[in-house]
Parts: structure tokens; sequence; C-alpha cells
């Protein structure tokens, strides 16, 4: 099975708790301490990842 099938798989549903910035700090927090985590990241309108996001991804998206 391929990453982008596993993300499929683990994706089934929509985001609804980050409606406010103050929602983002925090998610954002979460993903910054366990960047290791096998984050899917992505932007909105783009393609499914075909790979977790792995720390230098994490890090590179943070200093944006």
């Amino acid at each position: 099975m391929n990453e982008q099938t596993l993300y499929l798989q683990a994706f089934k549903g929509s985001f609804t708790s980050t409606l406010r910035w103050h929602h983002l700090d925090a998610l954002w927090t979460v993903l910054k301490e366990d960047a290791d985590g096998h984050w899917y990241i992505y932007a909105i309108g783009e393609p499914p990842p075909i790979a977790v996001a792995d720390a230098e991804m994490v890090d590179s998206i943070d200093k944006l």
C-alpha cells in the first residue's frame, strides 16, 4: 500500500476545529512538538500528499 492510499484511509472527515487563529496556533504547537509524528501536511486545493512530512518540512513551514 502506498503512502497516498494510507493518507486517504486516515483522512475520513473534515477539519472543523481550526476555525480561528488561536485554534491554528494550538494545532501548530502540536505539530512542532511532534514533528516526526507522521503528519500529512499540504495546502488546500493541492493534491493529497504522497508521503508524510518530516521534521525538516515542519521546520521550514514554521519559518514562513
